[in-house]
């Protein structure tokens, strides 16, 4: 049902008699979508508020009566209306509303796997299945496609865009070099004044906790690459995004994430059960920009080899910009994946956001970082 045409409906009333009904009858016809509809028109345009509830209460109808309780959404009578949000695509099996597909490293926070809600990946594969981010393909779980031209810093690189006014994703995704555990982020940059997706970590294999050779001693290391997406916009830069018709309006175009590199280093006492971190060297690939880099603030490892903490600004007074979580995975805690969460990192930009991820075998195994060469292995 048009603007114009619920205006007529509240500006214009036949009748005292039979506002409530027409107004009704509307809603019943044109389900949930109009009613909120109807709701802010009547929010822009008070004197139609009061001329309508004057007339309303005057005829003897009830508001609850005659505009239903907008605060629930109340579907309309036939189908017309939009379904409630869990009710899924026909067809489809609906995903649940967390990420707990992580080989036993608990539940991703909400705060960073955020829309995603699964990612199936094998090493070396010409695809990708991602669940839960939204608006990537015509059914629940979309399938991305391998894209070499996107891979940076280890990752592999999937892409999907189903049309040029689609959104465009970004999956990458990383194994660690012993296969203890993996990781990634997947990311749009936005459309519409909104973007999707999110980060996740996996174990692999299962988790015993490192045992230093020499008591007292359980102070290892972690090195290695980071990559993040954010949603900047990086569209005209990489040549993957679809090109847009000739005299389309850019103002319905969807952006491109732009990837973020940099580097990790993670300490964890497992004698202590702690680990902290930094991120440094981060840079936007696609502006070349630098930016600020991250401490991962000392929190606890629980016992499953699991942790949650912040993430704070290397800058004058150490903001809290977001959080990080993520798990230790192999025989004596071979590997590390996690993933982060920030935003407001730029105080020159609004509403900026970046999903990370970091996936790192411990100094002294196989695929340890280049600072594991000027680290004690305990």
């Amino acid at each position: 049902m048009a603007r114009d045409n619920l205006e007529t409906v509240l500006l214009n009333p036949a009748d005292c008699s039979d506002t409530a009904l027409t107004f009704k009858t509307a809603i019943k016809k044109h389900g949930r979508k109009d009613k909120n509809e109807a709701a802010s028109i009547l929010m822009m345009k008070p004197i139609a508020a009061i001329s309508i509830l004057a007339l309303l209460a005057a005829c003897g109808d009830s508001i609850e009566e005659a505009f239903g309780d907008f605060s629930n959404g109340d579907a309309a009578e036939d189908d017309g209306g939009l379904p409630p949000s869990d009710e899924g695509v026909e067809g489809e099996d609906t995903p649940s509303g967390e990420f707990t597909n992580t080989g036993g490293a608990g539940t991703v926070p909400s705060a960073i796997s955020n829309n995603l809600l699964d990612v199936s990946y094998t090493p070396g594969a010409s695809t990708i299945t991602v669940s839960g981010t939204g608006f990537d393909t015509t059914s629940v779980s979309g399938t991305y496609t391998r894209n070499a031209a996107l891979d940076v810093a280890g990752y592999t690189a999937y892409t999907v865009q189903e049309d040029p006014l689609d959104r465009m994703y970004i999956a990458l995704v990383r194994e660690s070099a012993n296969g203890a555990v993996e990781g990634g982020v997947v990311l749009e940059g936005g459309q519409f004044g909104e973007f999707f997706g999110g980060a996740f970590y996996r174990r692999n294999e299962g988790y015993t906790a490192y045992t230093p050779s020499q008591p007292n001693e359980g102070l290892v290391s972690y090195s290695g690459t980071y990559v993040g997406l954010n949603n900047g916009n990086a569209r005209g830069t990489t040549g993957q995004i679809l090109d847009l018709p000739a005299g389309t309006d850019p103002a319905v175009a969807p952006s491109e994430s732009d990837r973020v590199t940099g580097n990790v280093l993670i300490n964890a006492d497992f004698a202590d059960n702690q680990i902290s971190g930094t991120v440094f060297d981060r840079q936007e690939i696609a502006s070349g920009a630098a930016l600020d880099s991250l401490f991962l603030d000392a929190t606890n490892v629980d016992e499953d080899g699991t942790f949650s903490g912040n993430v704070t600004l290397r800058a004058e007074g150490l903001p809290s910009v977001g959080s990080y979580a993520g798990g230790f995975g192999g025989t004596q805690a071979e590997g590390v994946a996690g993933a982060i969460q920030i935003s407001g990192y730029d105080e020159d930009r609004e509403n900026e956001a970046e999903f990370g991820s970091f996936v790192l075998s411990r100094c002294g195994t196989a695929g340890e970082g280049s600072l594991c060469s000027v680290v004690d292995p305990e």
